[in-house]
């Protein structure tokens, strides 16, 4: 328990006093760094859509770690799916994703057509959801008929 006297001078403070002020500011950034573990281990992960490129090696995992080590700039094109503990990650190439893409296979179909029609809005009508925004081609939070002129513009075909 740390007891800090109040009233008393900041140039004269008794040794318990300057003891106890120095324990904190040693205990203090060691609490804090135990606070900050404790919340980012009840965090969930969620990568998106990104790369973790690294090559030169294989990924090793032994009982629940994941070590990732290579060069930076290659994409890993291991085709095996990389575990450690409850963790994945799948590799391999990726191919730039084209607008309306939604179902990012490479190429604009009539799937990604039918989640055109599912998201379509109207004019002012977002905010859209996550799986809507591959189809807002202007980027104004709505799917509307300038959308469906610009998705008619890159669709493929079956």
């Amino acid at each position: 328990m740390l007891h800090f006297e109040t009233g008393m001078p900041l140039s004269r403070t008794p040794t318990s006093g300057c003891r106890n002020r120095f324990a904190v500011r040693r205990l203090a950034p060691l609490a804090i760094g135990f606070g900050l573990i404790a919340t980012a281990g009840a965090q969930q992960f969620s990568i998106s859509r990104y790369t973790i490129d690294g090559g030169g090696t294989t990924s090793a995992n032994a009982g629940g770690t994941i070590e990732l080590s290579g060069t930076i700039g290659q994409p890993d094109a291991m085709a095996a799916v990389m575990t450690g503990g409850r963790f994945e990650m799948t590799g391999g190439f990726w191919f730039p994703i084209v607008a309306g893409d939604c179902d990012e296979d490479g190429g604009v179909s009539k799937f990604d057509f039918a989640n055109f029609a599912d998201c379509a809005t109207g004019p002012d009508g977002g905010p859209l959801s996550l799986e809507c925004l591959c189809v807002d081609f202007d980027g104004d939070d709505d799917v509307d008929v300038v959308d469906f002129g610009d998705m008619q513009q890159v669709i493929q075909g079956p």
